[in-house]
C-alpha cells in the first residue's frame, strides 16, 4: 500500500508542476521515463522513499524545474551525501571537494560513472545534469546517485573502481570573514539572512578598506545560499552604490505573473487562515480582504480558462499580473567614505536567491564587476508554496510567480546573471581559487 502512496505522490508532483507552478522557460519533462522504476517497484510492493526522491528529483531536473524542491520529513529517513563534489572539464569529471569520502582527493579525475564514459552520459542524460546553457550549472550529484560506482584515475597510472557510499549530510556553519590579499579586501558572506553578522563583517571590511586606501573590494557570495534580510542589503549597499540614492531605486518593485489556479488559491487562503488566531480585529479585517481578493482572482482565471480547450493557452491564462513590492520604503543609501574604487562580486552556481538579487540590483553600478560563473536564475521566481504529499511524510515546494521578463521570454533562468568576467572551470581550480585570482587581477 505504501508503495502506491509513493507513486501517487510522484504523480501529484508531476501534476502540480504542470498545472500550478509558475511555468517559466522549461520543458514538460519526461514524467513516464523518470517514474518507470518507481512504478515497477510500487507494483511489486518494493517502493521506498529513496526511489521516490530519486524519481521526483530526476523528473524535476528533466523539466528544468530546479527552483522546485522535494523534501522528506520522515524522522526515520536521513538524506545522504556522496561525500564529494565534482565539476566537468571536457570529457572528465574532476573532484573539487572531498569531504567525508576519504578515498578521493581534490584533483582526481573520474573517467566513468556506472561504467559509462562521461561524454556518453552527458549525451544520454543531458537534461539531468545541465541547467541552461554551458557547463557552469551542471549538477552531477543527481546523475551519480543513479549508479553504484565510479572509475577514478588518481594519477598513478591505473584506474580504480570505487563503490559510491552514503554519508550523513553535513551543513557547515556559514562564514563571515574579512581579510586582505594582494592589496584587496576580501569579504566572504555565506548567509544574508543573518543581518547582524553581515553588518559586523561590512564594518570590518570598511575599516580594512580605509587602511588599504579604498582600492579594491572582493565580495565573495559563491557560498551564500538562501534568502536575505533586507537589513543585510542596507548594510552592503554603501560599499557598492556610485552615489547617494533611494534604496527603492536600487531594488525596485518587480512586475510578476502569478498562477491563480484553484489549488494555489486554496493553499494561499489556508495559509492565511492558519494565522487568524493571532490576529487582532484590524488584522482579521485585512485577512478577509486578502482572502476575498485571492478567491476573486481564482474565479477570474477559471472564467478565462473556459474560453478555450487548448491546454497551452489555458495554462497561460492562469497567470495574472501583479507586483512584488520592494523590500524598502523611504530608506536612503549613501556611499561609504571608504567605498572601494572597484567592487568585484564573486558568483557561482551555488549562489542563492538572496545573493543573486543583490548582484542583480547592483550589476549596473560603475564600481561593480560580476566575476565567476553563471548563477541559477532564482531572481526570475517568487512566492513559493509547499504542498504536503499524502501518506508519505514528504512535501513539494514550488514557485507560483515569475517575473514579467521571464514571462516575456527573457530573464535569467536559462543563462544566469550576465558576468563581466567569466571564469570557466579548469582542473587547476581543484587546488587553486581561480575565480578569486581573476578578481584580484582586475585593475582598479
Amino acid at each position: 500500500m505504501r508503495g502506491f502512496l509513493y507513486l501517487s505522490g510522484y504523480n501529484a508532483i508531476c501534476e502540480t508542476l504542470h498545472m500550478d507552478a509558475a511555468p517559466g522557460r522549461r520543458s514538460i519533462g519526461n514524467a513516464e521515463a523518470c517514474g518507470n522504476s518507481l512504478a515497477k517497484a510500487s507494483r511489486n510492493a518494493h517502493a521506498d522513499v529513496d526511489q521516490f526522491l530519486l524519481a521526483a528529483r530526476q523528473y524535476l531536473s528533466t523539466a528544468g524545474a530546479k527552483t522546485c524542491k522535494v523534501t522528506c520529513h520522515d524522522g526515520r529517513y536521513q538524506e545522504y551525501d556522496l561525500g564529494f563534489r565534482v565539476k566537468r572539464h571536457e570529457n572528465f569529471l574532476y573532484v573539487t571537494e572531498a569531504r567525508q569520502e576519504t578515498r578521493l582527493a581534490p584533483g582526481m579525475r573520474i573517467v566513468a560513472v556506472g561504467m559509462n564514459r562521461i561524454d556518453f552520459l552527458l549525451k544520454d542524460m543531458g537534461a539531468d545534469v545541465v541547467w541552461g546553457r554551458g557547463t557552469d550549472r551542471e549538477d552531477w550529484d543527481l546523475a551519480m546517485r543513479m549508479f553504484d560506482d565510479i572509475d577514478v584515475f588518481p594519477g598513478d597510472g591505473h584506474v580504480m573502481r570505487l563503490d559510491l557510499r552514503r554519508y550523513p549530510v553535513e551543513t557547515p556553519d556559514p562564514e563571515f570573514t574579512t581579510r586582505v590579499q594582494d592589496g584587496a579586501v576580501v569579504m566572504r558572506i555565506d548567509d544574508l539572512s543573518q543581518a547582524d553578522k553581515v553588518a559586523q563583517t561590512v564594518s570590518e571590511a570598511a575599516a580594512a578598506l580605509a587602511e588599504q586606501g579604498a582600492g579594491k573590494l572582493v565580495l565573495d557570495l559563491r557560498h551564500c545560499a538562501g534568502t536575505a534580510d533586507p537589513a543585510s542589503y542596507l548594510a552592503l549597499l554603501p560599499l557598492l552604490v556610485d552615489a547617494e540614492i533611494d534604496a527603492m531605486q536600487v531594488m525596485d518593485d518587480v512586475e510578476l505573473f502569478t498562477v491563480y489556479s484553484k489549488n494555489n488559491a486554496t493553499a494561499l487562503i489556508a495559509d492565511i487562515d492558519r494565522v487568524r488566531p493571532a490576529l487582532d480585529e484590524a488584522g482579521l479585517s485585512m485577512a478577509d480582504e486578502l482572502c476575498a481578493d485571492i478567491q476573486a482572482k481564482a474565479d477570474e482565471v477559471l472564467a478565462r480558462k473556459r474560453t478555450t480547450h487548448v491546454m497551452a493557452e489555458r495554462l497561460r491564462m492562469a497567470e495574472l499580473p501583479e507586483v512584488l513590492p520592494s523590500p524598502f520604503t523611504d530608506e536612503r543609501v549613501t556611499p561609504d567614505a571608504n567605498a572601494p574604487r572597484l567592487a568585484c562580486i564573486l558568483l557561482d552556481s551555488d549562489t542563492g536567491e538572496g545573493a543573486e538579487r543583490l548582484a542583480q540590483a547592483v550589476m549596473g553600478m560603475e564600481r561593480v564587476r560580476l566575476v565567476g560563473r553563471a548563477t541559477k536564475g532564482w531572481v526570475d521566481y517568487a512566492n513559493y508554496l509547499t504542498s504536503e504529499l499524502e501518506g508519505i511524510a514528504c512535501s513539494f515546494t514550488y514557485p507560483i510567480s515569475r517575473t514579467k521578463a521571464n514571462h516575456d521570454g527573457e530573464g535569467f533562468e536559462r543563462t544566469g546573471l550576465p558576468l563581466d568576467v567569466h571564469v570557466p572551470f579548469t582542473p587547476e581550480e581543484c587546488t587553486r581559487d581561480t575565480i578569486l585570482e581573476a578578481a584580484l587581477k582586475l585593475e582598479t
